[in-house]
């Protein structure tokens, strides 16, 4: 009898530990996106259509990852009967909680919008003008979208994020860059509220309180993200790069609080290709940060929440510099020399300096 107890008890452990297994990998089938690519699908709904055959012309279409686990998930939360048939357009990078909330909303009246990682507010203009004026009855207005995010201290937005904004200066840094599905006849004013108040929803689920570092103030953490944003490559680098700039700023580097990144400089001439030369890094300018020390006076892009946590938390590291060669790979170096050697390397194509 105690063996049989003994075993029914490790029936129920280990039936346990599989229900916590399943339902963990469950969650987290619900909460993947599908993919990285913000690419817009088409897909059509049609009336009588079953929630499995749903579920499979989901994936087949590239929305989801798992049919089996949207059929569940709709059946869990008992929402069935709310799918609406028609003909959608979904981006691919949604979850599959996403995409069975879109498909509860009727189609045909909506717009999805992507805007990507470090661009700068005009940039962001130019892509809502380029979406909205293929929309009949649309209401955005590029003009008066670039006059309120340039001169938004004249406006009232209904997110607290903006305190952190210091007087006179625009929002860039806060049109939080993502994918939105929006009315077509959605104001100017509607979408800076939307990006702002989106910045500030994805701040707080992330638990990010910009404004809790040791040395920099909420702005400044924006705009040393924005750098960021630009100057690395991918997540890992974000996090280095971000320790280098920092110690950059505290003046470790021969005791000079020289920033030094080309990307401040790109901000300024509008064009993210533009050729460095030494000339421009001469032309000594507010955002020119081989000439001045310090942060520039603002953010250079709309960072996204990954460039932001690299400020929160950076990767610890002995280097002081860092280049990138032709094909996007990254090298560090602890001294100036060894720096130099790399320039020599990899920008100037000598192997000589190649080690």
């Amino acid at each position: 009898m105690k063996k049989l107890l003994i075993f029914i008890g490790l029936l129920i452990v280990i039936g346990g530990i599989a229900v916590y297994i399943i339902y963990n990998w469950y969650q987290k089938q619900v909460d993947i996106p599908a993919s990285e690519s913000s690419n817009i699908v088409e897909i059509e709904i049609e009336s009588g259509e079953s929630v499995k055959e749903i579920a499979v012309k989901l994936q087949a279409a590239g929305l989801i990852n798992n049919s089996d686990v949207f059929y569940w998930y709709v059946k869990f939360e008992k929402i069935a009967p709310n799918l609406q048939a028609g003909k959608f357009k979904i981006p691919q990078n949604l979850t599959i909680a996403e995409v069975a909330a879109f498909l509860q909303k009727a189609s045909g009246n909506d717009v999805w919008v992507t805007i990507p990682e470090g661009k700068r507010i005009d940039e962001v203009a130019q892509i809502l003008d380029e979406k909205f004026l293929k929309e009949e009855n649309s209401k955005f207005d590029k003009d008066e979208f670039q006059k309120i995010v340039e001169n938004p201290d004249a406006y009232e937005f209904g997110s607290e994020i903006v305190r952190f904004k210091p007087a006179g200066k625009s929002l860039e840094g806060f049109l939080f860059p993502d994918t939105y599905n929006v009315k077509k006849d959605i104001t100017s004013k509607e979408l800076v509220d939307l990006f702002i108040s989106t910045f500030e929803a994805k701040l707080k689920a992330e638990n990010i309180e910009i404004d809790s570092h040791q040395t920099l103030s909420a702005y400044e953490v924006l705009v040393l993200s924005s750098i960021i944003e630009r100057e690395a490559k991918s997540s890992e680098e974000r996090y280095m790069i971000s320790d280098i700039l920092q110690r950059r700023l505290e003046g470790k580097m021969d005791g000079v609080k020289l920033l030094q990144t080309d990307a401040t400089l790109l901000y300024e001439l509008q064009d993210w290709e533009a050729v460095i030369t030494d000339q421009l890094k001469k032309n000594d300018t507010e955002y020119n940060t081989y000439t001045r020390v310090g942060l520039p006076p603002t953010p250079i892009c709309n960072p996204g929440i990954d460039s932001i946590k690299s400020v929160m938390s950076p990767a610890a590291n002995e280097y002081f510099y860092y280049l990138h060669d032709d094909e996007g790979g990254i090298h560090y170096a602890k001294t100036l020399s060894e720096h130099t050697n790399n320039q020599r390397c990899y920008i100037n194509k000598n192997p000589d300096y190649c080690l």
